[in-house]
């Protein structure tokens, strides 16, 4: 590991007496390990001082670059023949110059019922209806309950607020696009399928189905109606999401909100195990630039950590049932933020799936993530000009919910309380400074929890977003090493912390 030896630790406050150091510490550390079954087997992302120590290592070593995502200063190699994956990690990380090396991961879909197949997916009840009142309330259920016909009194969307998903592909030739504003439409995986950017499974359609349509076919109505649409494709050709599609999806809808000027709003309803420092990257380059992430909390029942669910700097949310209850297959965890409908979901689904009326019905928090994005995607057109945090708080501030819950977060959108007035921003942020390159950072409240963690970059710091005011215990790690301290974080304001490690 090319991370600068550590000797002794230096403490810049006060060291946390021996009976507060949290028992939860190595959990959190856990949450940076990757499974070795959901990992790619001849590809690793590695971070490097600079090109040329890569090109150094790899020359002798064997592999080549295959990917360069320069804006981030990471790059994708090839594992060469006869070296296993993580084996090989191990030897490219050992090299002056290589910062961290790491598995490219494999993704899953959080759809209820599991099914990953290419459009092969049998639904019941996918006849054709023109939706009346009463089908309206029985298939359409999940926008009564986020009281989403008072929101689109209020606003139906605009040009200037565009909706990413990132996903399966979208296929824009459904009905329910007709009309409607397509834009920069991008294949992540490079898989060369001449249908670019259209829908290799299904979910992506289904799920752009609820954050964005405008209901003109009378049979199903998004959350979000005239915000343009992205739609990108993060799945091969062979039913893969490996991190490396999403981090392109992630970067490329972050150039896109900084190349026009307007707010991106990326729904992924995705997620996998392991901590990636080149995917969270990636995402805090897109956020800086105007690209906020909705993200699905995972169909795991209980707590289970994924990402990028789990994330510092996301919206991660759970889904509720007709009841506005947690629905049964919903994972459990303090990163969740809201909560939205997410079974049965009657959404739109790819007109060349042999399907008698292209509408079908899926369940999981996939389905409950793109209500909230499209929620975002109004949110802003009503309220230009917020940031990720103040998004974050005026979701959360207006929901449903009469406490926060692991199992549903603040509660069910409330998309009309959501384009009310403003409510002041319950967040502040911590800085935390350091003198080593990814360090591994927990933050703990008074009584042990983990509240949410990260990694220094180059730069050997992090920002922690959207942090409730309270005192807080700070532990950055490296090499077996830990130091920590205090902070008091304050609403809408960044409290600053210093951890430095005695170096030789």
């Amino acid at each position: 590991m090319v991370f600068l030896a550590v000797g002794c630790a230096v403490f810049s406050e006060e060291p946390l007496e021996e009976k507060r150091q949290p028992s939860l510490f190595k959990t959190g550390v856990e949450y940076y390990k990757a499974i070795e079954s959901d990992i790619s087997q001849d590809q690793l992302l590695v971070r490097a001082v600079d090109v040329a120590d890569l090109d150094k290592a790899l020359l002798e070593l064997g592999g080549s670059r295959i990917k360069n995502w320069e804006e981030i200063g990471w790059y994708m190699i090839e594992v060469p023949s006869g070296e296993t994956t993580l084996t090989f990690m191990e030897k490219v990380e050992s090299y002056s110059g290589i910062l961290r090396a790491e598995p490219n991961l494999r993704y899953e879909l959080p759809v209820e019922n599991g099914d990953d197949r290419l459009l092969t997916l049998d639904f019941e009840e996918n006849e054709a209806v023109i939706l009346g009142e009463g089908d309206y309330k029985e298939r359409l259920w999940g926008m009564d309950n986020i009281n989403a016909k008072d929101a689109w009194n209020i606003t139906t969307g605009c040009e200037n607020v565009y909706v990413a998903i990132i996903d399966t592909g979208v296929d824009v030739n459904h009905p329910e696009w007709e009309d409607h504003e397509i834009v920069y439409g991008f294949n992540a995986t490079d898989d060369g399928w001449a249908g670019g950017y259209l829908d290799v499974h299904g979910h992506g359609t289904h799920v752009a189905g609820t954050a964005i349509t405008h209901g003109n076919t009378g049979k199903i109505a998004g959350v979000a109606w005239d915000n343009p649409l992205i739609p990108i494709r993060a799945m091969d050709m062979t039913g893969s999401i490996f991190t490396d599609y999403l981090i392109d999806s992630v970067l490329y809808s972050g150039a896109v909100a900084e190349f026009t000027g307007n707010p991106v709003v990326m729904n992924m309803s995705i997620g996998g195990r392991g901590y990636n420092l080149a995917f969270k990257d990636a995402i805090d380059m897109a956020l800086s630039q105007g690209a906020y992430l909705v993200t699905s909390a995972g169909n795991d029942r209980k707590q289970v950590v994924s990402f990028p669910s789990a994330y510092n700097g996301v919206i991660s949310v759970a889904a509720s049932d007709g009841n506005n209850e947690k629905a049964g297959f919903s994972t459990v965890g303090f990163w969740n933020s809201v909560a939205a409908p997410g079974t049965k979901t009657w959404s739109a689904y790819p007109t060349y799936a042999g399907l008698l009326e292209p509408y079908v019905y899926m369940g999981g928090t996939s389905m409950a993530s793109p209500h909230v994005a499209g929620a975002v995607a109004l949110l802003l057109s009503e309220h230009p000009g917020l940031d990720f945090v103040e998004i974050k708080s005026q979701v959360e501030q207006t929901a449903q919910g009469a406490a926060y819950t692991p199992e549903l977060g603040y509660g069910v959108i409330d998309v009309a309380a959501m384009l009310g007035e403003l409510e002041p921003v319950q967040y502040g942020s911590i800085y935390v400074g350091s003198n080593v390159i990814y360090g591994l950072v927990s933050i703990m409240d008074q009584d042990g929890n983990l509240v949410t963690f990260g990694a220094t970059g180059l730069s050997e710091d992090h920002t922690f977003q959207a942090v409730k005011p309270g005192v807080y215990d700070v532990y950055v790690s490296i090499a077996n090493e830990v130091i920590s301290g205090t902070v008091t974080v304050v609403a809408g304001e960044e409290a600053s912390i210093t951890l430095e490690f005695l170096l030789p």
